[in-house]
């Protein structure tokens, strides 16, 4: 929210609900590029946080179900990726580690 498009060649900010025209551009924009390739067969945590954004992205517009569907997607691939177990995390520095538990428990406190 607030975010200009840099360049902003269809001159959104001046518009009123331009946040909203800009946020549905950048949803479509990752929904189409997201087609393009198999991210439930070799899932990473870039898939997983993109399906959290789709989640927040159609949760902000008022699309509930879609919303719960991509978290629900999203808390799958967390598990796929076995966020569930703490010897997965014993594989990354202090910091990466760190940094996938917040993950982890924004998914797990978020589905809640």
């Amino acid at each position: 929210p607030g975010m200009g498009i840099p360049g902003d060649p269809l001159g959104l900010d001046n518009l009123p609900g331009a946040n909203i025209v800009s946020g549905t551009l950048l949803l479509e924009e990752t929904l189409k590029v997201r087609k393009s390739y198999d991210y439930c067969e070799s899932p990473t945590q870039n898939s997983l946080v993109t399906s959290f954004f789709i989640f927040a992205c159609y949760y902000g517009l008022d699309l509930h179900n879609k919303a719960w569907f991509h978290l629900r997607e999203a808390t799958t691939l967390a598990h796929t990726l076995e966020m569930v177990k703490e010897e997965t995390y014993h594989q990354f520095d202090i910091i990466e580690s760190s940094r996938r538990r917040r993950l982890y428990w924004l998914l797990f406190v978020t589905e809640r």
